[in-house]
């Protein structure tokens, strides 16, 4: 337990207090815990994280409970199941900085996604520090130039869209299985919690079935870092949503 004291005060005056969830004590200050730590409200230390699997790493300075926000590192991507990392040469992470959270994505689209990025800003103690700026996108140079912005305060909540188009009679000729069709992102106030869609990007009204859908979001806590996507087509489009980056 740590104390603050008032020194004005003969004898001083001090009162004792504990740190809010994702920090710990050190030399009688909160701050986060680190990487690859955790700590619940109400504690002064902080403990281990033990819940990633082989071939993952650690990605939250600031975890809050056990089940600490982890990714799989480079090669490697989330199974079926979402509980391990298996090997794929294809996978590649689209990422903000360490000390940054996902604030919004740009890039160019038409009827898919021609190149894709992510709009990122720091974040503190649950706060927005500064203007967003956009991380290097990957893919070509078609379509047209998008941007799309959560609100002040509101950071990435979840990503949701279409993985390919499929092969049927509905869609034009031209239709593609390995890209990126469509993408929508919905944003989190961080502080009054309130969740809002942004407009969908990509997609054609000449192709109306997609191949396969695609839903991801931080659990808990965690706020989305960046985005996992197939490489495979990355020279001129976007592959396939595979999973989120979260801190």
């Amino acid at each position: 337990m740590g104390l603050t004291c008032d020194t004005s005060t003969s004898p001083r005056r001090c009162v004792a207090f504990t740190c809010d969830a994702g920090k710990y004590l050190a030399n009688d200050v909160c701050v986060d815990v680190g990487i690859g730590y955790w700590s619940p409200a109400n504690s002064n230390e902080r403990r281990a994280c033990t819940n990633a699997p082989a071939n993952a790493e650690y990605t939250s300075p600031a975890a809050t409970q056990a089940d600490c926000p982890w990714t799989c590192k480079a090669g490697y991507r989330r199974d079926s199941t979402g509980t391990k990392c298996v090997e794929s040469s294809t996978a590649q992470l689209l990422t903000c900085a360490a000390d940054e959270v996902a604030v919004g994505i740009h890039g160019r689209a038409g009827a898919w996604l021609d190149a894709l990025g992510m709009r990122c800003a720091r974040s503190d103690s649950g706060t927005i520090i500064g203007a967003a700026t956009s991380a290097t996108a990957i893919g070509g140079s078609g379509g047209t130039a998008f941007t799309r912005d959560c609100g002040p305060g509101a950071v990435l909540h979840e990503v949701t869209g279409i993985n390919g188009w499929a092969k049927a009679p509905v869609n034009q000729s031209w239709w593609s299985e390995i890209n990126l069709s469509t993408i929508e992102v919905s944003c989190r106030n961080l502080q009054t919690g309130e969740i809002n869609s942004l407009t969908k990007v990509g997609g054609s009204s000449s192709c109306i079935l997609g191949k396969e859908t695609y839903s991801f979001q931080c659990g808990g806590n965690g706020l989305v870092r960046g985005f996992v996507v197939d490489s495979a087509n990355t020279s001129t489009y976007v592959g396939y949503m595979l999973d989120l980056s979260c801190r």
